[in-house]
């Protein structure tokens, strides 16, 4: 995302079950990480974003 000047901001959820949970719900059920947001709307994981940027 750097190389392609685009802000982000990363959360750690891997020692918090709570966050996990919290990312469950919102994602659909999807834990594995990265899960990505854009403008707090579930956006997808690493594939959806590589897809996006071929």
């Amino acid at each position: 995302m750097q190389s392609r000047g685009i802000d982000y901001s990363t959360k750690l959820i891997t020692f918090s079950k709570k966050s996990v949970k919290e990312m469950a719900n919102k994602t659909g059920g999807k834990t594995s990480v990265p899960q990505i947001f854009v403008d707090d709307k579930y956006f997808g994981g690493l594939s959806e974003l590589k897809e996006y940027f071929k």
